[in-house]
């Protein structure tokens, strides 16, 4: 749909900087904070631009900006364009288009090209190859860079009551300033340190700005400016800090209160941060390397207090090492880590039946939470953890994967935190599309042996694999057998020579989008060759406890023959000890045929009369590696001491449900616990309510033991009789040896007190999906939707405002510039229920805000208090939305004397027939065409229309056409939006 969104003009907006630094990180390259924390850099300066593009519009766009590189004079005011375009900016040298450009350009599959400025900036050189690669280039460009920067404002065609006021020479304040510009629309005036210029004077005039913001101290813009302004009637502030780290700090907090993500730049060389005002984030400012390479105080500050509010707050850095250093990227990790709450990060259709969901920590692998795909439960057994314990992978079941072009919303629900089951995501909702068009390709293929020959080969594909027709190895047909989630196949009995290449085939690979949809790859090859691996493998033993005996090995071991039989345990005299032998499944590479990791546990008993012990661990050469490669047989010995360490309970948390109320206590544990397969007697534990009251008989609500103890648990949990609202500090008193742990004596716990803060009691205050209802076109274009609290609620100039836009978002971003949200102020009926007055906001968003159809458009709500003062729980959830912008006239193509062919920015409604001549003004020459012209749709490409003229063109001169507004030229929306008026292109052959 037509990406064309109402935005303030911006003038002389300071969206661009000159990159000068070199150092390459690909695009979204993630650390340890998942993808919470990202570098985007490349090459140079037009390699950064181009993967800025990328990782904002994945999707691609219809419309690129380009401006020069080396020069700001045509290119300050890109902001203004990049917002009412929703379109990237990409750089070009002023004589030759650099390749990123052009490759980048064609990956997103533009159509149109905007040039800022004359060509003494950008030549007619590189104007021609920019047509080479998108088909459609339009100059934008004056007398002086104030002529184009208006004329850039006039192409955005909007207006504005606030605007930001910069040093027209001093960028860093600038670049702060451009992404709040793109984000809001309030256009960035630039000013002399001590002059107003006339230029903006008059242009203040004009956009009828009411209230100026001046950004940076009055050395870099001078109380004398400040007070010419407020003499031409303009209400003035001023944002400043101490120096450009500071002002970018202050800034940030004035303008993005409730900011989603920032953006973090080099603040003195500003490289690699082209663009960067897209992401409509805030631009806070970080020092050069060689100035210093710890993160600003202030910035930290600001970040920590941003992830505790928002667990999902998104850190993009701009710039390769050299700009922002490694050493500082780490603090950014730190930060995030320590300071994320638990949440959902991001959630990814990887492909037609696997989703990718990235928390902000790691989750509790025996607390995976619930899925539901658009009303159908994803099964347990398809829920796939990651091992970095943060990547959740959802294979859903065949039966259920969606049709091409899909929506579905995705819920997840009491996900737990490893290691604090007090954290709890209850309830996240969001809205994916499926749109997979791509055919599996084969990843790898991987044979290992340990002999002559190998036996299985492992075939990995790029996506879930649904069915293939046949696997052929060097011409032998062969049988591949699918793993859980069908992205591997394994090829067995088969001899392959380790001395030859081989060559793989497989024919007819579907994927697993439903027909007629389906992504076939008619025949996939893969050579390959046979790793030979007769290296045996060796094992290291460390012990934890007196109990327990790690073995580490050097390679993955055949679980199978990693047993008793083939190991054994004696004591210094050579008895025979009774061990346990099994893999450690808490290690990172364990799986159930394989691991690196086992453990032997050991009985109990073994230190009654000595403190000491002198173990020999036999290997005989039955203990193979996953090829099978076998063991040297061998003999180690360990020495280990008692273990007289008690156990603590070191301190206490808690579980509740969806509703908040309590369900569970957890003790945390100093050390493995001993196995109480029934569970242990909470008989003797006394509880104290905030008001000093002993509960003990019925906190606990009817439990009457621990849940049951697992050998080496380092948690204990209490599960309710029924779930209980708990709030305020309550008091638990545990006797002494209420804990006994995994140790050969079974040392006992202490007498022990602490304490537990219940803060998750039942919510008052929240949303459930049902209180949001779909939005209904209005008169005038704009579009209604309401969000029902049931509670009266704040509105107007207030923390916690219903009112305030800054507390919802829509499609993942902030509302459109020009949205209108109002509270009823007297009862109004949703829905068949009435509601008082304050308990409905109606939100408005303006005509062509929305530019797609969309059923499930996520929608979340946060911050709004009731009249109270309770703040709501944060809500994720969707709202219908429609489209209601105007598909416009992108270019006319003349394809014979009687037929030209006109593209939109959008699908046009297939239905098109018949005259359009009342809505189009066509002119041959100087000549307006006078007689029939009728409208059909072109088939296979849904964005062109079809002219067909009664009487022939003169082709020996030029034909324009200008629109009105249509009525048969519309998109294919609900609405069918007609076609925007008021264009002009010129019709090409």
């Amino acid at each position: 749909m037509s990406q064309i969104r109402k935005r303030t003009a911006i003038l002389l907006v300071f969206a661009l900087v000159v990159s000068s630094f070199v150092g390459f990180v690909g695009v979204g390259t993630a650390s340890a904070a998942g993808d919470q924390l990202q570098r985007i850099a490349g090459a140079d300066r037009f390699e950064t631009a181009a993967k800025i593009a990328e990782a904002k519009y994945p999707s691609g766009s219809n419309t690129v900006i380009v401006a020069r590189s080396d020069d700001f004079a045509d290119g300050l005011a890109a902001s203004v364009l990049a917002g009412a375009l929703n379109a990237p900016v990409l750089l070009t040298k002023s004589n030759d288009l650099p390749q990123a450009t052009a490759d980048v350009i064609k990956k997103l599959g533009a159509k149109k090209v905007i040039v800022l400025g004359s060509e003494k900036a950008i030549s007619k050189n590189v104007e021609d190859a920019l047509k080479n690669a998108a088909g459609e280039v339009e100059r934008i460009g004056g007398a002086d860079r104030v002529e184009t920067a208006v004329k850039i404002a006039q192409k955005a065609k909007s207006s504005a009551e606030v605007a930001f006021i910069v040093n027209g020479w001093t960028y860093a304040d600038a670049m702060t300033a451009g992404a709040a510009a793109f984000a809001k629309g309030y256009p960035v005036l630039a000013v002399k340190a001590n002059e107003l210029p006339a230029a903006v004077k008059d242009a203040l005039k004009a956009l009828n700005v009411k209230q100026v913001v001046i950004v940076g101290g009055e050395s870099v813009v001078s109380a004398k400016v400040a007070q010419d302004i407020a003499a031409a009637g303009v209400q003035v502030s001023r944002i400043a800090g101490s120096d450009r780290v500071e002002t970018s700090v202050e800034f940030a907090k004035s303008q993005f209160a409730n900011a989603s993500g920032y953006s973090i730049v080099n603040g003195w060389n500003l490289a690699d941060a082209v663009g960067g005002a897209v992401f409509a984030n805030p631009i806070l400012y970080t020092y050069t390397p060689e100035r210093s390479n710890n993160l600003p105080a202030s910035v930290n500050a600001l970040l920590v207090e941003s992830l505790q509010k928002n667990g999902n707050t998104k850190i993009a850095v701009l710039g390769g090492s050299v700009a922002v250093s490694d050493a500082t990227y780490k603090q950014l990790e730190q930060v995030v880590e320590e300071n994320a709450i638990f949440a959902v990060s991001s959630v990814t259709v990887l492909n037609a039946k696997q989703i990718q969901v990235v928390f902000s920590k790691q989750v509790d692998p025996n607390n995976l939470g619930s899925y539901d795909l658009a009303g159908v439960a994803i099964p347990a057994a398809s829920l796939d953890l990651q091992k970095d314990g943060r990547t959740l992978i959802i294979n859903i079941p065949a039966a259920n994967v969606p049709p091409k072009g899909a929506d579905r919303v995705l819920t997840i629900s009491n996900v737990k935190q490893k290691d604090d089951a007090t954290k709890v995501i209850n309830s996240y909702a969001i809205s994916l599309r499926f749109n997979d068009s791509t055919a599996p390709s084969i990843i790898s293929v991987t044979s290992v042996t340990s002999g002559v020959a190998a036996g299985t080969v492992k075939v990995k594909f790029s996506e879930p694999v649904a069915t293939v027709s046949g696997f052929q190895i060097d011409g032998t047909n062969v049988t591949g057998t699918p793993n859980a989630d069908f992205t591997e196949y394994t090829i067995s009995n088969v001899l392959l020579d380790p001395t030859k290449t081989h060559t793989l085939s497989v024919a007819d690979v579907a994927d697993f989008v439903p027909a007629p949809d389906t992504n076939v790859a008619n025949l996939l090859t893969k050579t390959f060759n046979v790793v030979t691996d007769n290296v045996a493998p060796t094992v290291s033993i460390s012990s934890k406890t007196d109990r327990i005996l790690y073995l580490t090995f050097s390679k993955p071991m055949n679980s199978s023959t990693v047993n008793n039989s083939n190991i054994t345990v004696r004591d210094a005299g050579g008895g025979l000890i009774s061990a346990t032998i099994g893999p450690d499944f808490n290690a990172a590479d364990t799986t159930a045929t394989s691991a690196t990791k086992y453990i032997v546990s050991l009985p109990k008993g073994l230190y009654a009369t000595q403190n000491t012990h002198t173990f020999s661990v036999s290997f005989n050469n039955q203990v193979l590696d996953t090829v099978g490669n076998a063991i040297v047989a061998h003999t180690q010995q360990i020495t280990v001491s008692k273990d007289t360490t008690a156990p603590v309970i070191t301190s206490l948390g808690y579980e509740t449900n969806t509703a908040g109320k309590v369900t569970a206590v957890v003790l945390n544990l100093s050390k493995g616990s001993e196995q109480v397969a029934a569970g242990s007697s909470i008989a003797g534990i006394k509880v104290v309510n905030p008001n000093g009251l002993d509960v003990s008989s019925s906190f606990f609500a009817g439990a009457t033991k621990t849940d049951p103890i697992a050998e080496g648990d380092t948690k204990i949990k209490i599960t309710l009789g029924s779930p209980t609202a708990y709030s305020g500090i309550y008091t638990f008193y545990f006797p002494a040896g209420f804990v006994t742990d995994f140790s050969s004596t079974g040392n006992k716990s202490a007498a022990t007190v602490l304490t537990i803060n219940f803060t998750g009691a039942e919510p008052t205050f929240k949303l459930n999906q049902s209180d949001i209802t779909p939005a209904v076109m209005n008169a005038d274009g704009s579009q209604s939707f309401k969000v029902v609290f049931r509670s009266p609620v704040k509105g107007g100039k207030v923390v916690g405002s219903a009112t305030d836009v800054d507390n919802y978002r829509i499609n993942n971003a902030v509302l459109p510039a020009g949205t209108v949200i109002t509270l009823n102020s007297v009862s109004e009926t949703v829905g068949g229920t009435a509601y008082g007055p304050q308990q409905v906001a109606t939100i408005t968003l303006p005509k062509g805000s929305i530019s797609q159809d969309n059923t499930y458009a996520p929608f979340t709500v946060n911050n709004v208090q009731t009249t109270s003062g309770i703040t709501i729980t944060p809500f994720s959830g969707y709202v219908s939305v429609l489209d209601n912008v105007a598909p416009v006239l992108q270019s006319a193509k003349i394809i014979d004397k009687n037929t030209i062919i006109l593209t939109y920015s959008e699908k046009m409604n297939q239905g098109i027939t018949g005259n359009v001549e009342s809505e189009l003004i066509v002119k041959n020459g100087t000549t307006t065409y006078p007689d029939e012209i009728t409208a059909a749709p072109v088939v296979g490409n849904p964005n062109q229309v079809m002219l067909t003229f009664e009487t022939d063109l003169d082709l020996t001169k030029s034909v324009t056409i200008t629109t009105k507004a249509g009525v048969v030229l519309k998109d294919a929306s609900t609405t069918g939006n007609g076609q925007a008026a008021d264009t002009t292109v010129t019709a090409t052959k």
